[in-house]
């Protein structure tokens, strides 16, 4: 489709989660991600990472049970969007 880039692949994993998410950049091609903003479904943030690496896990026990969505931010423009589980 023109104008849309293809940003490659972000794989996360337990999915859903307990304690651990792992997020693996290693596919996302040439893209980088600055920061993951997690927000639960009403659309309020929940937690804010600083991000550098290619593969980190982030610590999710602290976030009650529901689904999630994590948004790969790229100076300030969201580059990808995708949904986990966090559950007990």
């Amino acid at each position: 489709t023109k104008g849309v880039e293809n940003v490659g692949d972000i794989n996360i994993y337990p999915n859903p989660a307990t304690d651990q998410l792992t997020i693996d950049l290693t596919q996302f091609g040439n893209n980088k991600v600055d920061e993951i903003r997690i927000f639960d479904l009403q659309g309020k943030k929940v937690k804010t990472v600083d991000w550098n690496k290619e593969i980190e896990s982030i610590y999710v026990g602290d976030l009650p049970q529901g689904q999630y969505q994590l948004r790969f931010i790229n100076e300030t423009v969201t580059v990808l969007t995708k949904k986990v589980i966090v559950t007990m």
